[in-house]
Order: C-alpha cells, then structure tokens, then sequence
C-alpha cells in the first residue's frame, strides 16, 4: 500500500524506500523475540470509561508485530471498547502500556491502576508510536520492540 501511495502522489521511489524501511523494521523487531513468549499486555486508548482495542486494529497489529500479546485482543464486537478494571486484573498483563494520546495518562493513572490491584510493569509512552502510521512506522517498530524486550527480562 505505501508502494502505490507513493505512485498514486507522485514520489514512486519514497514510497518503495518507506516500504522497504517497514519490512525491515518488522523483521527486525521478530529476530529480536526470537522466538520467545509474546508479552502479554494491556493498553488502554481512553479513561472513565476505560477502553481498549481489539487485535484486527492499527495499534493492536503495532502490539503484535513488536512481540506482545493484546489480553483484550481477541474480544469480539467493536475496536474499541470499554473494559473493567477488575477484568484487566483478572487478564494478568506483564505489561500495562499508557500512552498520551488519544488520552493523556500520566503516572498517577499507572498509580490508579496498581491501587486496583493490576500488577505489571507500567510503561509511559508515546502515542503516536502506537497508532501513527506512515513514515514514522519504522521507528516506531522499533520504539515498541525496545520496550517488549524490556519487558520480557
């Protein structure tokens, strides 16, 4: 799609480089796994309510390809959608990734989420990395991998 994008406005050889530059960063990001246990992990987009995604999204195939496993990925219905804090609980997230963007979380909301009894690693981080796409994607990839593999020790 990136290839034809570049066709379609009129810079062919930008959206094979930008293509090129994706497929390596998604290979790379699956060597770096090499094969271990994805991370299992929770990352709310909204609060009150809380909300989530579903795997067939954006963000979630961003989740996916970096090496983690979306516990409300396989939800059926809508992408986005509320969800319970008792029932993030009850999914034992290693990871709880809290994004500023579309909604701001900031440590007190890594504190809220602990108080409810969540325990995992809370991880602060760039929005846009999630749920960007285009030329950042690469980067991203690699932003998101980074913090899987941390994850992971």
């Amino acid at each position: 799609m990136l290839e034809e994008l570049g066709q379609v406005v009129g810079v062919p050889k930008h959206g094979v480089a930008l293509a090129r530059r994706c497929r390596e960063a998604r290979a790379s990001a699956r060597a770096a796994a090499n094969g271990a246990a994805p991370v299992t992990v929770f990352c709310p987009i909204w609060r009150n309510p809380w909300m989530t995604f579903r795997d067939a999204t954006y963000v979630g195939d961003m989740l996916a390809t970096t090496g983690m496993h979306n516990v409300f990925g396989s939800e059926p219905g809508r992408d986005f959608f509320e969800v319970a804090l008792e029932e993030v609980r009850r999914r034992r997230p290693l990871l709880v990734l809290l994004p500023d963007e579309p909604y701001v979380f900031a440590e007190k909301h890594a504190r809220e989420l602990a108080d409810a009894g969540i325990e995992a690693l809370f991880v602060l981080m760039c929005g846009k990395d999630l749920s960007w796409y285009g030329p950042r994607t690469p980067v991203a990839i690699e932003h998101i991998a980074r913090v899987a593999r941390r994850a992971a020790r």
